[in-house]
């Protein structure tokens, strides 16, 4: 059995990243009373948890020095997967990620110490979702495949928009395509020495990331689809997020930047945000996982950001958000795909598509939608098509819109209740 000071503790791990944990572990009584039916705390260690101060850090080191570390290490998991629950997964990321415990337990390969770490926080990933025809036999309402087409299939990562009843797609090929339904047309719009990344809108404004090949940089630029002069300059990224695959979102004033990828490769967790009406960015906290070419939304308060590459040939099924009032990152339940791509609908958030797999080149029609009350995804009606790396928008109706992604230039509507 391992003793309070065996390296073979996995509660040590704790410890090695006590500054961090002290900081952002919150003991309150919904945790405690989760422990205790957990099996992790005793009623007598939990009545003096309850008893302590009403200082934070010192039920934290109450609970981290003198508690934990002589449970059985077999309850940690039961510990990791409690925090996941009260929305403080964010912790068991920073402290799996570095465990030596996990690494030595599991492996030293780094993709099957991330398939631990999903099994630790995926315990909320449905394996019900209905088949295209089960839902349809159910009288689920189904997927409704759209008349008309996009002009070409591809790549747009959640980048599609709806600005003054035109549709607006971004990223395929680095241009920019516009449905008018009055004219039943696409026109296609290109940057001039430049290639557009990312679109995001947000009631009338609709923001763009270009890559200036002339002066060699990534800038924010407002898009106006009806005016002669299309492009305007609104900012520079900072230098630090000057690399491909940033996740952007766009909430009232505010566009938030989040991740990507540098020249060899490496993905960064780095996030900030531009205030549009000072014209001034600020630094926010790291997000916990690194990543590029995630997707991302606001939900109410609340920006997620999910899915991406976190590595070669690896991607993600990782959601965490970032709530605009407290100004900190957490984790919700993983999603049941990787490299799905988030839409907030009726201020609710939806996946859609994906890989199967986090190295599966496999795409998938699920979709899901995330419940507050259960802190966990329920399923929703496939969509008719597989995708993966397309885009969508919601209607004000209600409607959810997928269309694109690879292999694919179908759309396809779903209306949410």
């Amino acid at each position: 059995m391992a003793t309070a000071t065996d390296p073979g503790n996995p509660w040590l791990s704790l410890t090695k990243h006590m500054s961090y944990v002290v900081q952002h572990l919150r003991v309150d009584r919904s945790l405690i009373r989760r422990l205790i039916d957990a099996g992790v705390l005793g009623l007598q260690d939990a009545d003096e948890l309850e008893k302590e101060s009403t200082s934070q850090k010192k039920k934290v080191d109450r609970l981290l020095v003198e508690i934990l570390p002589k449970r059985q290490p077999s309850l940690f998991t039961a510990f990791c997967k409690v925090l996941t629950d009260v929305g403080q997964g964010f912790i068991v990321q920073r402290i799996l990620g570095n465990s030596d415990h996990v690494q030595k337990s599991v492996s030293r390969d780094e993709d099957l110490a991330h398939s631990a770490r999903d099994e630790v926080m995926g315990h909320h990933v449905p394996d019900d979702l209905p088949s295209f025809d089960e839902a349809a036999a159910m009288g689920l309402p189904t997927w409704k495949q759209w008349d008309m087409s996009m002009p070409i299939g591809g790549w747009s990562y959640g980048r599609m928009v709806l600005l003054d009843g035109k549709l607006i797609v971004g990223g395929i090929n680095g241009s920019v395509y516009i449905y008018t339904e009055i004219d039943n047309r696409w026109d296609t719009v290109s940057r001039e020495n430049g290639f557009v990344s990312t679109i995001v809108c947000y009631e009338d404004v609709c923001l763009v990331v270009v890559k200036d090949d002339k002066k060699k940089q990534y800038e924010v630029e407002r898009f106006f689809p009806n005016e002669d002069v299309k492009w305007r300059s609104v900012t520079v990224l900072p230098p630090e997020m000057q690399m491909v695959g940033v996740s952007v979102a766009l909430h009232e004033n505010c566009l938030f930047v989040v991740g990507g990828e540098t020249e060899s490769r490496e993905r960064v967790n780095t996030a900030r945000m531009f205030d549009l009406t000072s014209g001034q960015w600020m630094v926010l906290d790291d997000v916990p996982t690194k990543r590029s070419f995630a997707s991302s939304c606001v939900v109410s308060d609340t920006v997620f950001v999910g899915g991406g590459e976190i590595g070669q040939s690896r991607l993600s099924n990782v959601v965490e958000c970032y709530n605009l009032g407290s100004r900190r990152w957490r984790s919700i339940a993983v999603s049941r795909n990787y490299y799905t791509t988030l839409t907030s609908v009726s201020n609710r958030l939806v996946a859609t598509g994906g890989m199967t797999t986090s190295t599966s080149s496999t795409p998938s029609n699920a979709v899901q939608l995330y419940d507050d009350r259960s802190a966990g995804w329920l399923p929703l009606p496939p969509m008719t098509k597989k995708r993966w790396g397309h885009g969508g928008f919601s209607a004000d109706s209600g409607e959810i819109v997928m269309a694109g992604g690879d292999d694919a230039n179908t759309i396809e509507s779903l209306k949410i209740d």
